[in-house]
């Protein structure tokens, strides 16, 4: 749930984009203990034939949190996603050509601050709020479903949602 929720809000904007919400196809969890994953791996799929490939790890040997889009006309891949600290670049991939582009000259967290000030000051709502966190959780507790666990919601001793 640490990792994943971060995998899918993003696999839900792209739904956004091509204007439907994604589902989970497939999931498969490697387990730290019983009911708790210390990794899974997800397939997931738009309407329109899109799909997804998600995949995070709780025990990887090195924390790479890359995130690719792949189009017909190439590849964009964010090679600090969720650990926007660490960079602002952009690496496209287009007929064979990769450039790299750089998104400012501040952390996204430094962008994000700036932005949830400005909303607050301006009374703008706010990119993502309850419906998106709902939305979320009903993806992550679908992963679960499909690789054999336990919906987060539902665990022993949790009150039905």
């Amino acid at each position: 749930m640490d990792l994943g929720c971060y995998v899918l809000d993003a696999a839900r904007h792209v739904g956004d984009w091509l204007g439907a919400a994604p589902e989970i196809v497939t999931a498969e969890a490697t387990l730290r203990s019983p009911e708790v994953d210390a990794s899974m791996r997800a397939e997931l799929a738009y309407p329109g034939g899109a799909t997804a490939r998600c995949r995070w790890d709780m025990d990887a040997a090195q924390r790479v949190m890359t995130w690719s889009v792949t189009g017909t006309e190439g590849t964009a891949t964010s090679v600090a996603f969720a650990v926007p600290h660490t960079g602002n670049r952009l690496v496209v991939t287009r007929n064979g050509r990769t450039t790299e582009e750089v998104l400012g000259d501040q952390t996204s967290y430094t962008y994000q601050l700036a932005r949830l000030a400005g909303d607050l000051r301006t009374g703008q709502p706010f990119l993502s709020g309850v419906d998106g966190a709902v939305a979320n959780a009903g993806l992550i507790d679908e992963c679960y479903r499909r690789a054999g666990l336990s919906a987060r919601a539902t665990l022993p001793g949790r009150p039905e949602p």
